[in-house]
């Protein structure tokens, strides 16, 4: 019974990271459409305050 279990742990393990890649494909291809769409329309702005934030921390 413990190898059924292990073999479940396995195949769960595997189903989440499958999932969180895909969720993390989404977002990554969201933000780039994003920033296309708002490039093509003249609003993209930097933020340079959160640039610098992020590079400081």
């Amino acid at each position: 019974k413990n190898n059924e279990k292990g073999d479940d742990n396995i195949s769960l393990h595997s189903i989440k990271r499958k999932l969180l890649a895909e969720i993390n494909e989404e977002t990554s291809v969201d933000k780039i459409n994003r920033i296309k769409e708002s490039i093509n329309n003249k609003s993209y702005s930097i933020d340079v305050d959160e640039i610098v934030n992020s590079l400081l921390k």
